[in-house]
């Protein structure tokens, strides 16, 4: 399965909030986002729209994305998030090294960031794959789910 135009299969796809920075106002909006088996990770602001709003390879940025608590440690202006949100629920992946860019998701529940997570380290190497530690059943670790 992938989408139209695409010859890379598709290994997730789903709703998850998006930050959108804007140049007078920035928010939180629900977006489609797909993750292609090579990594790829693309949103759209519709399920059926055909142009990304934004696109990382994954593969990539790999030691650079921050998860829950591991947030602090990135330099770069941090969204405002309800204060209902679970701040351990928030994931930071930078557009590129250096950090200067930086897309904010956040998931509704722990088992949708989970599996998420598990569907992107399917699409990693082999030798990335154990970089990552589980903690599904200890909520209060999340942050140990990280890239090394």
């Amino acid at each position: 399965m992938s989408r139209k135009g695409s010859f890379t299969p598709i290994q997730h796809n789903g709703y998850i909030k998006f930050y959108k920075k804007g140049i007078f106002k920035s928010k939180w909006i629900q977006v489609y986002f797909v993750l292609y088996s090579d990594s790829t990770f693309k949103w759209f602001k519709e399920a059926k729209d055909e142009k990304p709003l934004g696109s990382i390879f994954l593969k990539d940025m790999i030691s650079h994305i921050c998860i829950g608590k591991q947030i602090d440690k990135i330099s770069s202006k941090k969204p405002p998030i309800l204060e209902v949100w679970d701040p351990m629920l928030l994931i930071a992946i930078p557009e590129n090294e250096n950090a200067k860019n930086v897309s904010w998701f956040y998931f509704e529940s722990l088992a949708s960031m989970t599996k998420w997570l598990n569907e992107i380290i399917c699409t990693l190497p082999k030798r990335h794959r154990q970089l990552f530690e589980s903690t599904e059943d200890d909520y209060g670790n999340i942050s140990k789910f990280r890239f090394v």
